[in-house]
């Protein structure tokens, strides 16, 4: 009886991440560097928490510091017309990371819009991102899509979408939790 008691409260603690996930999040552009112009590393700051680089996937726009609130974190959508797309820009953003130079961020970021189909500066350098990431099945975790305004539309309309690395205090913190939430069981039988 102790032991499953032990199990729920795990499992209690880990499924608030899943919530947590679901609600909204304020999001600020802080900066876009390394790149050239608009076009390259997207540092973005989720809950006014340090930046993390992200890339945009979607045609909307939004400019640098501004805030929105309306953000909402979900995982890589692995199925829909926009699929292949982001599946794409995660196995660059694997294979690429964040470059060092500017023309690099923005061959990233260039590649990153082909793959979504979108516009992009055509060049020796994107078809070569794009040639060495074909056929590649990457593996989604670690990435989630910060989309707005709503999660059942969120592709092509008014606001910037962004594909971001997962923060791994996010996922340190639900992994201490669990194991704190099992500690506690233990010592109170």
């Amino acid at each position: 009886m102790k032991k499953l008691v032990a199990v729920f409260a795990v499992l209690a603690v880990l499924s608030c991440g899943g919530t947590l996930l679901a609600d909204a999040v304020t999001l600020e552009l802080v900066s876009i560097s390394p790149g050239i112009g608009n076009v390259g590393v997207m540092n973005l700051s989720i809950n006014g928490q340090p930046t993390i680089p992200g890339y945009c996937v979607d045609p909307g726009t939004v400019n640098i510091g501004t805030i929105n609130t309306d953000y909402y974190l979900i995982p890589i959508p692995t199925t829909g017309d926009q699929a292949a797309g982001y599946l794409t820009a995660v196995a660059i953003f694997q294979t690429y990371g964040t470059p060092a130079t500017n023309q690099e961020a923005a061959d990233v970021q260039n590649a990153i819009w082909a793959g979504m189909g979108m516009t992009y500066a055509d060049s020796v350098a994107v078809q070569a991102i794009l040639d060495s990431v074909s056929g590649v099945n990457p593996d989604t975790d670690g990435y989630m899509l910060a989309v707005s305004p709503n999660i059942d539309q969120f592709f092509n309309v008014t606001h910037q979408d962004f594909i971001i690395r997962t923060p791994e205090p996010a996922s340190l913190l639900l992994l201490g939790l669990g194991l704190f939430g099992v500690g506690l069981v233990r010592r109170k039988s």
